[in-house]
């Protein structure tokens, strides 16, 4: 009897173990949240942060969390621990990466780190799932309902980034590049409708002489109405963030389910190379991403006339950005197996790309093939040396793609998608990938491999494409059905057929579909902590403007009463709040520096650029107040003189006459 008993108590043990450790985990991780949460200190990532924590108080926290969490999973419902092991770690996850110290790369670090561990996060829950026998629910929301999904979360989204980047430049922190150069440029625009600036080169010379790119010519119009710099704050916003549309009638065109096309969407809104470029003011690349998706939306409905209609806005975005077309053209003939509309596609990109650079010749610059591809032609290289070294020297090609910082660059692209772009069967959709190594990898200009600037945006919206596409195919459940009868009918009348099939079939499609959520949810995960990273200084911004009124309501003071028909030299942040003067220059243009030739170190400058007026920006936290000294110094000998000082805000100098 005894024998019996203690049979009975070990086969419960045995049974209630696994609810009972994983809800002593989600305890775990809640207290956690709630104590970091809690707490005064500005980075929980820190020994001294255990020292602030009551040990028994958190241990009682853990303890009566524990036993909450199972009482829910055993009489309220067995899918409390699959839901909240995986929302907690991710809650824990996202306050730890935002309060870790170091700036956005050790943070997204950090990120990666917590990354791998959801792996081990997701393992469990599916093993949980596995020897419980509990099943999730697989019935698919509607269509409207997953529209409803995606269309609040992109309000949601764009509404916290116009947020933080209009607080950005209502903080004066919105620098020269490449705020200020398109805010004079759209305000010469209204008035002349022709793109020029002086401070982009430092003579008037037109945008189009640098980057052919008409595409801007679409928010003049909004210019008309509101001032430049805030058409410029959500315009950019706005327009990256679109893109989630034409993802999700991607996702429905390829047969996804309508929760896993809103799931692909949310990353698109989340993905580090989205919300990152678009926090970094304002760039003609703003558009890539929502034509690029527009344009093979229209490839998969076969839809030609809007497809060339919007694969010509992609070219009139950038020079270069002939690159994703003439990819996507080939992707269009490898895979998609439509030779001819291929060929057209690429003898269009061909044709605008040569005009393009027929533009760019007829101004100053050129194509600038020498200043992003340094390390593999030098120079003076052109297209023609760039074919050459691959076909000669590919091995210069994989190391220069593969150093320290591209690697993590390459992470932080394909870990938010679960690297979902690598899984296929074929090799023609390897094309989609190709943007990635061509534009940001191979490279050494260092903008174009780092997520806080646009240079992303392109080969983002063809990665997220693919991971759509990939995604596809790997779901092979009945419910990935559109909404077509046809289609449903078919799958209905198939239901039948899989009951029949051999349990190792059925398996494998169990498999397959577990595989699948996974891999989203631990993408998800990663979206969130790689956001998390960069949260913090991006929010930086709105708590800079209400605690620092006084200052920003002097700057804005000072810059308002200076007579704009005079020429004026700026330092960067407080230039641009001046794109309203015609004769308007950098620093960098007006003043060349002169080094000691013992010590190799700035000891004067001259003045390029005799100016007007003169403004130094004297703010502690600014790059130029380290040289505001020495430039006050330099003006004065020159015969200018001060007219206005606000000590550690503002310096403002005119010439005598």
């Amino acid at each position: 009897m005894k024998n019996e008993r203690l049979d009975k108590l070990m086969t419960g043990a045995k049974k209630h173990a696994p609810a009972v450790a994983l809800s002593a985990v989600c305890g775990w991780l809640l207290s956690l949240t709630v104590f970091c949460g809690l707490s005064d200190d500005r980075f929980t990532a820190v020994p001294e942060f255990a020292d602030s924590v009551p040990t028994l108080i958190f241990l009682l926290s853990v303890l009566v969390l524990s036993a909450l969490i199972w009482a829910a999973q055993r009489f309220l419902s067995d899918k409390v621990i699959p839901l909240a092991l995986p929302a907690l770690f991710t809650l824990y996850g996202i306050i730890s990466v935002a309060d870790s110290s170091g700036d956005a790369h050790s943070k997204a670090y950090t990120a990666l780190v917590f990354t791998i561990l959801s792996l081990a996060v997701v393992a469990l829950v599916a093993n949980f799932l596995k020897s419980d026998g509990i099943k999730l629910p697989t019935k698919d929301i509607s269509a409207r309902a997953s529209f409803i999904i995606v269309t609040v979360a992109f309000v949601a989204i764009s509404a916290y980034f116009i947020v933080v980047l209009g607080s950005r430049t209502a903080a004066y922190c919105s620098p020269c590049y490449d705020m200020g150069i398109f805010a004079q440029m759209y305000d010469n625009m209204t008035e002349t409708f022709l793109p020029y600036t002086t401070c982009e080169r430092g003579e008037h010379l037109s945008h189009f002489a640098v980057h052919f790119s008409p595409v801007l010519y679409l928010l003049l119009p909004f210019c008309y109405i509101f001032k430049p710099t805030d058409v410029l704050v959500w315009g950019q916003i706005l327009v990256v963030f679109s893109g989630v549309f034409p993802l999700w009638l991607i996702c429905r065109k390829v047969k996804l389910s309508n929760f896993k096309s809103a799931v692909v969407s949310l990353l698109f809104l989340l993905y580090p190379a989205m919300s990152s470029g678009a926090f970094y003011d304002f760039h003609e690349n703003a558009f890539l991403a929502p034509l690029i998706l527009w344009t093979l939306y229209f490839i998969h409905a076969e839809k030609w006339i809007p497809t060339f209609i919007f694969a010509l806005g992609v070219l009139t975005v950038k020079e270069d950005a002939a690159m994703y077309v003439g990819f996507i053209a080939l992707y269009v003939i490898f895979s998609r197996k439509r030779i001819v509309k291929g060929l057209l596609l690429f003898a269009m990109t061909f044709a605008y790309f040569l005009f393009a650079m027929w533009m760019l010749m007829q101004g100053s610059e050129g194509i600038m093939l020498g200043s992003r591809y340094f390390n593999i032609i030098g120079y003076n290289g052109g297209f023609v040396d760039l074919i050459k070294v691959a076909l000669v020297n590919p091995a210069l090609y994989a190391a220069e793609s593969f150093t320290y910082e591209k690697l993590l660059y390459a992470l932080n692209m394909l870990v938010p998608i679960a690297f979902l772009p690598l899984m296929t069967r074929k090799p023609s959709r390897w094309l989609l990938i190709a943007p990635l190594f061509v534009i940001n990898l191979i490279t050494d200009y260092q903008y174009q491999y780092n997520l806080s600037f646009q240079y992303s945006f392109g080969s983002g919206a063809m990665l997220l494409y693919a991971a759509a596409i990939n995604l596809a195919d790997l779901s092979s459940s009945p419910e990935e059905c559109t909404e077509e009868p046809t289609e449903c009918e078919k799958d209905e009348k198939n239901e039948q057929k899989e009951a029949d099939l051999p349990a190792s079939v059925s398996t494998k499609k169990s498999f397959r579909s577990g595989a699948v959520a996974a891999m989203l949810t631990v993408a998800m995960m990663a979206s969130l902590f790689l956001g998390a990273a960069r949260a913090p200084a991006q929010f930086f911004y709105v708590t800079r403007v209400f605690a620092e009124k006084e200052t920003y309501d002097t700057v804005e003071d000072v810059l308002s009463r200076i007579d704009r028909s005079k020429s004026v030299m700026a330092t960067s942040m407080y230039l641009t709040p001046l794109y309203d003067v015609d004769e308007l220059y950098h620093t960098s243009q007006a003043l060349e520096p002169k080094k000691s030739i013992s010590s190799n170190k700035i000891v004067t400058y001259e003045i390029l650029i005799h100016t007007d007026i003169v403004v130094l920006d004297l703010r502690s936290y600014v790059s130029d107040s380290d040289n505001a000294e020495i430039w006050e110094r330099v003006y004065r000998s020159a015969g200018y003189e001060v007219t206005e000082r606000h000590d550690g805000i503002i310096l403002v100098m005119e010439k005598k006459d």
